[in-house]
């Protein structure tokens, strides 16, 4: 989304973006209605992407009970898993290997140094 987009009203894209490691708690229920609210007040979308990058922690079932939670919180996605739309994937799988030491920093084109558990 560009500058001259948003100023043309297309509106805001948030998303939501939780992992599949058990039920949804309420910092995250949170943040996926202020999203969702903020995206409705600005005549935007709100996004649903699952962030599936840790698969020793993943619960099965858990995408379907937060979507579940979500709903009944009145939550309605206009893109996501299931849905569709223009920008996916909207499933973000990781299977490579757990540690990862350096990063291209985008900005500055330097290797910075990360520490991931």
């Amino acid at each position: 989304l560009t500058f001259g987009a948003l100023m043309a009203g297309t509106g805001v894209r948030v998303r939501f973006a939780p992992s599949p490691t058990g039920m949804i708690h309420l910092g995250g229920a949170r943040t996926a209605l202020f999203n969702f609210l903020y995206s409705r007040a600005e005549g935007g979308r709100c996004i649903l992407r699952i962030e599936d990058t840790d698969k020793e922690r993943t619960v099965p079932g858990a995408v379907h009970r937060m979507k579940e939670a979500l709903k009944w919180l009145g939550v309605n996605f206009d893109e996501g898993p299931s849905l569709g739309g223009d920008y996916g994937p909207y499933v973000q799988v990781y299977g490579g290997p757990k540690k990862c030491t350096h990063f291209r920093c985008p900005l500055t084109s330097r290797f910075d140094d990360l520490h991931f558990m």
